[in-house]
């Protein structure tokens, strides 16, 4: 078919074909070589690559192509599509470079490693039946320049009242009609019981802290954390069960260390706590 590549852009784009649709056609030849060029290992074909172009550029998106970051474009094209070598490239060149542009930012929102992995969650994996927001990159800026704004917003984002929520939630384990010997314990070793989970946590690993955060901050299902660890939906579920496994039992050690109280005591304790597990972790690490 005559001009069959611009004919796909401009439907992409909701828009019609110009006045001159052979000079639009070998542009879009023109950036196709370019980008194929620029990452020879990838494989994105005409009608996904036009789609993509439309899609993010909107009916006026031709007027803009003779500045387009054309290998780019390709690139966020492959990570929209999940090529493993396309999310490869992406970490290893654009992603992980960002880490100390954002370090200063760590004390006032997340660490910066935690905003870099809900940086790639953000990017890379579908929410709502939408794909993931990379497919948005349209190319008009550097690709270098538009994560590293995502990237900050997510460091600068407000936290909500955080440590408000796990410091009230913790004071509350002990709900009414429970054994009054242990909710005088509590009440009695509350400080050292909010102590010890923060030591827990702190002791959690990064991918358990990051599993944790994904599943009850962001509220990814375990499908979405698949995605973005490129695992079985079950050794995510492994991966959660032993990481919560291990803060009650971090929990429960600290206490140990710190009161003179007996097994069945601390077990108590901590089975008040778990609980109530999943509204604390929300809490603290909201709170951090």
């Amino acid at each position: 078919m005559k001009n069959a590549r611009a004919l796909q852009f401009c439907r992409a784009a909701g828009g019609e074909l110009p006045a001159d649709p052979d000079a639009l056609e070998r542009r879009l030849a023109a950036l196709l070589a370019e980008a194929r060029a620029a990452w020879p290992a990838l494989r994105v074909d005409d009608a996904a690559l036009l789609q993509h172009l439309g899609a993010a550029l909107g009916p006026r998106g031709a007027g803009g192509l003779d500045t387009l970051h054309a290998a780019d474009v390709y690139l966020a094209c492959a990570c929209a599509r999940g090529e493993p070598k396309a999310i490869e490239a992406l970490e290893r060149d654009w992603v992980l470079p960002l880490g100390p542009a954002i370090q200063r930012l760590a004390g006032q929102g997340l660490s910066a490693e935690d905003a870099l992995q809900l940086l790639r969650a953000r990017l890379l994996v579908p929410r709502d039946g939408k794909p993931p927001r990379i497919a948005q990159y349209g190319g008009r800026g550097a690709l270098r320049a538009w994560l590293k704004t995502a990237a900050l917003r997510i460091a600068l984002a407000p936290r909500p009242a955080e440590t408000a929520i796990g410091e009230r939630e913790l004071s509350r384990l002990a709900a009414p009609g429970r054994d009054p010997e242990l909710d005088y314990i509590h009440a009695r070793y509350r400080d050292a019981f909010r102590a010890a989970f923060r030591r827990a946590l702190e002791q959690l690993g990064k991918r358990q802290r990051s599993l944790l955060r994904f599943q009850v901050i962001d509220g990814l299902g375990l499908d979405q954390i698949g995605d973005v660890y490129k695992v079985h939906r079950s050794t995510v579920a492994r991966w959660l069960a032993e990481a919560r496994a291990q803060l009650l039992a971090d929990t429960r050690a600290a206490l140990a260390e710190q009161l003179t109280l007996g097994d069945s005591e601390l077990d108590g304790m901590i089975d008040l706590f778990a609980s109530k597990l999943e509204v604390s972790i929300t809490g603290f690490l909201r709170g951090e």
